[in-house]
């Protein structure tokens, strides 16, 4: 039996999230897993100039979003654990009206981003450079690619999140 996981982000509502509102530069989208890039050919003759255009997200919105990452997928992990279920066995809904539904649109990209790969804890050895001494450190790697989660986005008055790029690989 499917579970149905509801995540609702609020819309503005003080004098910090009119700020997050108005921070309107532009950040790197590839924290949120949209990596694309696409080559402008108005600017291919240009010497001076960067070929590439890159997936950007509104700034305010994604620290809103990065502001509770961290408490949301512990949630998330908690419910999975307690009722014993893999992302796998739960659609997500994510809501949110204006400031709200922004955040949700950033939130989803990232689910998605996250949940498509499989995590593996490793264990490697680091040389260091200065004398004979090593360290062993753990780290997560995202290597193997499995069947994303079923993520429903529903928004209501949302403001523009993503650049036309950012946008197009979302919608895919």
């Amino acid at each position: 039996e499917r579970k149905e996981f509801v995540i609702s982000f609020h819309g503005t509502e003080d004098l910090s999230d009119l700020y997050s509102d108005g921070f309107l530069i532009q950040k790197s989208a590839q924290v949120i897993g949209l990596n694309s890039y696409e080559v402008d050919e108005e600017e291919l003759d240009k010497p001076t100039k960067t070929p590439k255009v890159h997936t950007k997200v509104h700034g305010g919105f994604l620290a809103v979003y990065l502001s509770v990452k961290e408490k949301l997928y512990k949630l998330i992990e908690e419910e999975l654990s307690e009722h014993e279920l893999s992302y796998k066995d739960v659609t997500f809904y994510l809501t949110g009206h204006s400031l709200g539904a922004a955040v949700a649109s950033v939130a989803a990209a990232d689910l998605h981003h996250t949940y498509s790969f499989e995590k593996q804890l490793k264990e490697e050895e680091l040389q260091i450079d200065e004398g004979s001494e090593s360290t062993s450190y753990q780290y997560i790697s995202f290597n193997q690619e499995v069947k994303p989660p079923t993520i429903r986005l529903i928004t209501m008055a949302s403001p523009r999140v993503f650049n036309s790029l950012a946008a197009k690989e979302f919608d895919e």
